[in-house]
């Protein structure tokens, strides 16, 4: 990407969404939609220092649903009858039908802490063939055509995009993806934040509250074949994991970062360039998340409780000096944690009426 963006003037890149063993490829991490420059040595990772950055950004495709494009839906819910890739492609049951695409729609463009950037991606690569794209595509074009002379949304080329966001950002920016309404009827609410330090998704299933993912943006952690070739089947990128529960779920081990208590419902607010979210319990008591650039804070949680699967990344956690270290291949990390902070036996536990979790570092 620096070779062609320093050689070539390419103005954009576009990369696929997070996606696990889908055409012999797959990608964890980094921004989980929207725009980002680079790392120069992972092209999954936002650039922490921009003088570690490719000056051309990112955009991930096919405009991913935010609460079913994690993992293998089908895996992490049996009862998820639809389709296995939950995005805007117009081949797919979520791109296919006005009222799941109605849903997309509002859930890019409505307010409820969206911030700098919504971006959506439309169309289909067409080794598909036209009896397939046809379902979706030219509903999808009306659609279009009608939220554009509304105003509510900007029709652009990439290229256009990428030199847009150029110009108006000149560091990596957080943005956000925020579901509050579930088009399965399974009432699922899911809420993405993304900066150049980290990416969180908070989400409500049932009457849990849990952390499903977090991961840490690292200038120094490099793909797999930044230096050499790919000489297998399959290739996969990641970013460090901190939380990630299609990685680290098991037999009796969820895989998340769980809050205390049943909640009843969720409330998203941006201020400034951070997001407020809001989670109310049955109860009538609230536990509020608060994503900052650099870090996460949770008051009213009472407990956060993390449990991994047993394998090398669980063996890899240790609890030192106020903070938490993990390895992911070999590649050593820190989350300093404001709490009463403890090992258990499938992760650790912090307690606390206030509790911060430092990603940037």
């Amino acid at each position: 990407m620096e070779y062609m963006e320093k050689t070539y003037g390419v103005d954009g890149f576009c990369i696929c969404r997070e996606q696990d063993n889908t055409d012999a490829y797959g990608l964890r991490g980094g921004y989980s939609n929207g725009a980002y420059y680079p790392s120069k040595k992972n092209m999954l990772s936002a650039a922490v220092d921009m003088a570690n950055a490719v000056k051309s950004p990112v955009f991930k495709m096919l405009t991913p649903d935010p609460i079913y494009n994690y993992g293998q839906p089908r895996t992490l819910y049996p009862r998820f009858k639809y389709g296995s890739v939950p995005s805007l492609e117009p081949v797919t049951y979520l791109g296919s039908k006005p009222e799941t695409v109605d849903w997309i729609f509002r859930t890019y463009t409505e307010p409820k802490g969206l911030m700098n950037l919504s971006y959506m991606q439309a169309g289909q690569e067409n080794s598909f063939c036209w009896s397939n794209i046809s379902r979706g595509w030219p509903m999808q074009c009306e659609k279009i055509a009608k939220e554009a002379a509304a105003g509510r949304i900007v029709v652009e080329k990439m290229c256009e995009t990428a030199r847009a966001f150029k110009a108006a950002h000149k560091a990596n920016c957080p943005q956000t993806q925020i579901a509050l309404e579930d088009w399965s009827g399974f009432g699922r609410k899911s809420v993405w934040y993304n900066s150049r330090f980290y990416r969180a998704n908070l989400i409500m299933d049932g009457k849990r509250l849990v952390f499903r993912d977090i991961h840490k943006m690292c200038d120094d952690f490099e793909e797999p074949f930044l230096d050499k070739v790919c000489t297998g089947w399959q290739a996969l990128y990641f970013t460090p994991p901190v939380v990630d529960q299609w990685m680290f779920r098991g037999k009796g081990v969820s895989g998340v970062m769980s809050f205390g208590g049943e909640f009843a419902s969720i409330e998203t607010a941006a201020d400034g360039d951070a997001l407020v979210v809001t989670a109310k319990r049955a109860d009538g008591t609230a536990a509020t998340v608060r994503f900052e650039e650099g870090r996460i804070v949770v008051s009213g949680a009472g407990s956060l409780d993390a449990e991994y699967a047993d394998g090398d990344f669980r063996k890899g956690i240790s609890i030192a000096d106020g903070g938490i270290n993990f390895v992911f291949q070999g590649f050593r990390y820190r989350v300093p944690v404001r709490g009463e902070l403890k090992s258990t036996a499938k992760g650790f536990s912090i307690v606390g009426d206030r509790i911060e979790l430092d990603l940037s570092l």
